[in-house]
């Protein structure tokens, strides 16, 4: 076999084991996977991608922002790291920089349901809820069935008092996840206002119960 054919195969099991060893919480092995495969093919955008979802795990976030960086610089059409970039911007507050990278990741794909939830997320954290809840609407038409989204409009709702169409999404959520536990606890609130006290409680147990699945964030995305 000739030497290109066993550096495919070795940068092949490299990425398997990065992936795997993400998968399974070994964070600091994924990342040396991650420089063997950069050092190997370092034009290849996806690899930086990838390092940089880690070092943003890592709470690394400069050089998580250097690797999405880098990643568009050699393919700037790459929606994936633009989401990246925006969630990384967006957990930093940079509000005005998360939106340009969310706008232009939805310029390339329309149809992007994730690039809509975080562009919602970040109009609601500036006070827009007029437009957080159009993008989550988007985002919902695109991706009926994540029960994120619906518990991130519902928050939206609630922001402007309309409490039954807030209830009816952590309803729709809840269906979805039974086991959401954010979307509990922000129902006990919403059926606290409406008076409903038992039924406000009983989410609150619930979600002591499921301590899981109660960020408003998605996960940051993975290049295919």
């Amino acid at each position: 076999m000739s030497a290109k054919w066993h550096s495919l195969m070795r940068n092949v099991y490299l990425d398997q084991q990065r992936a795997m060893r993400y998968i399974r919480g070994d964070l600091q092995g994924a990342l040396h996977n991650c420089d063997g495969l950069i050092a190997a093919e370092p034009q290849e955008a996806a690899h930086y991608v990838h390092r940089g979802i880690i070092r943003q795990t890592l709470n690394d976030l400069d050089k998580a922002l250097a690797d999405y960086d880098t990643a568009l610089q050699l393919s700037p059409r790459c929606v994936v790291a633009l989401i990246n970039r925006g969630l990384l911007h967006t957990a930093r507050a940079d509000y005005a920089d998360a939106l340009a990278d969310y706008n232009y990741a939805l310029y390339l794909d329309p149809k992007n349901a994730i690039a809509y939830n975080n562009r919602g997320l970040v109009s609601k954290a500036l006070g827009n809820i007029t437009g957080a809840i159009a993008d989550y609407c988007a985002a919902v038409r695109l991706d009926p069935h994540n029960p994120v989204l619906y518990n991130n409009r519902a928050n939206a709702y609630v922001a402007t008092g309309a409490l039954d169409r807030a209830l009816a999404d952590y309803d729709q959520a809840l269906h979805l996840n039974p086991r959401y536990a954010g979307a509990y606890d922000n129902r006990s609130t919403v059926r606290d206002k409406l008076g409903d006290v038992e039924g406000a409680l009983a989410d609150r147990s619930r979600a002591v119960a499921y301590t899981s699945g109660s960020s408003l964030h998605l996960a940051p995305l993975q290049p295919r």
